[in-house]
């Protein structure tokens, strides 16, 4: 039976001292009790047990570098039955990237503003930004070279004011529209997802509270604002957007 997400007992508690001071590995000791073999070591931690003997650090096995081209850490864990921590110092003496390589054993490709965006955000940024887990930006990082943004210098850039560039050099003169020419363009843009499977606004941010937003990504001129994005057509202007939903059958009076 699993006692995972339960709290330790008393009872459980000394069996963990009881096995752990006769040189039981984690694993073992998980399996009397139910737990992970990261439970059992957060726990013997806590409860501050020490060996009476000083342990050296196992090599990585023969067959690790082989395991981890289909394999991800959490299955490492599970087969060879060691914490997370060992299995990651594992990886990092072989310099192994654990997570280009998914679990069904296909390569994930670096996307191609990776290397644009990294320097420019921190990892947890890089997850929502692309939808990955840690282990995959952390891949895409030493594939690539790249340093994501610390949360120490995230915080320090936070707190600084920082006053905006008024002398960017702008290739294309920005356009202003009224708000019912922007009420329209939202129905027309509504209008043309019944044909177009993408359809949306290039100033929309990836993700709350980001700095970043579609625009930036896609590398739209002034964040995207009264920009749309239309698959198979590209970046339109508000007003561009209007005329080219028209030509398909849209009418002003669908907005009455």
């Amino acid at each position: 039976m699993s006692n995972s997400f339960m709290p330790w007992r008393a009872e459980e508690d000394a069996t963990l001292t009881e096995l752990y001071h006769k040189n039981l590995t984690y694993a073992q000791i998980g399996e009397v009790l139910g737990r992970s073999a990261d439970a059992v070591d957060t726990r013997r931690r806590k409860i501050g047990l020490k060996r009476e003997f000083v342990s050296h650090k196992s090599p990585p096995p023969e067959d690790l570098r082989e395991l981890a081209r289909t394999m991800n850490v959490s299955q490492l864990v599970k087969h060879y039955g060691r914490i997370r921590s060992v299995v990651v110092r594992w990886m990092d003496e072989l310099k192994l990237t654990e997570i280009v390589v998914s679990s069904s054993g296909r390569k994930r490709s670096v996307p191609d503003n990776f290397c644009t965006m990294a320097p420019t955000m921190t990892c947890a940024q890089l997850m929502r930004l692309y939808g990955s887990d840690r282990r995959t930006i952390k891949g895409w990082l030493k594939e690539t070279g790249t340093v994501a943004v610390s949360k120490t210098e995230r915080y320090a850039e936070v707190t600084k004011f920082v006053p905006a560039d008024t002398e960017v050099e702008q290739t294309v003169a920005r356009r202003e529209f009224r708000g019912h020419t922007k009420l329209i363009a939202a129905e027309a843009a509504n209008f043309l997802r019944r044909t177009h499977p993408s359809v949306h606004r290039a100033d929309i941010r990836m993700y709350e509270q980001s700095a970043h937003t579609w625009g930036d990504v896609k590398n739209v001129p002034f964040r995207g604002v009264n920009q749309y994005f239309v698959s198979g057509k590209g970046i339109m202007w508000i007003d561009d957007l209007i005329a080219y939903a028209q030509s398909k059958g849209f009418t002003i009076k669908e907005l009455i």
